[in-house]
């Protein structure tokens, strides 16, 4: 009997716990790029030099995928590639990410995000965004402006909207 009323309760919790191991995860990955967007807003600060923040697979070089984690490097010739191993600052690695991040820039459609001497971005607003693998729907974006500042938004009635009023799909 107590085995019975065991295996119940476990299976009625089962599934809250799964949403609330999904939704720390989400947290946790929109915390990491803050950090990492924050870093490397604060370092072109202090070193005066154009700071590129961009995803990477192997930490040693920039791909269009940020699933991995991301790298922060000294971008001396601002073309968003890394020029030598030194330059890089500090890697993010994404772990057990189970879903997908997306970055879109606006107007110039970089595929990097890169922070100029006085913290501003490199001409460009964007969004991130983050699509678990559970849903089809987007869970949180993290909208920048070319101020070099952030803010977070949620779904509204499903949908995230960027500063265009383009939804940002999965």
């Amino acid at each position: 009997m107590t085995l019975v009323l065991i295996s119940i309760l476990m299976g009625l919790a089962a599934p809250s716990w799964q949403t609330f191991l999904r939704n720390t995860k989400s947290r946790t990955l929109l915390l990491q790029l803050q950090l990492a967007l924050q870093f490397a807003r604060q370092e072109a600060l202090l070193r005066r030099e154009v700071m590129t923040l961009c995803g990477s697979r192997d930490q040693k070089s920039c791909t269009a995928s940020w699933q991995e984690g991301v790298i922060v490097f000294i971008d001396y010739k601002q073309d968003g590639s890394v020029e030598s191993p030194s330059h890089i600052l500090r890697v993010f690695q994404f772990r057990r990410l189970e879903g997908v991040l997306h970055w879109r820039a606006f107007p110039l459609n970089k595929s990097v995000c890169q922070f100029l001497p006085l913290g501003t971005t490199n001409h460009e607003n964007g969004s991130f965004w983050y699509c678990p693998a559970s849903g089809a729907e987007a869970a949180w974006a993290l909208v920048l402006s070319q101020s070099g500042r952030w803010r977070i938004r949620y779904p509204d009635h499903g949908q995230i909207k960027d500063d265009k009023g383009i939804p940002l799909s999965c």
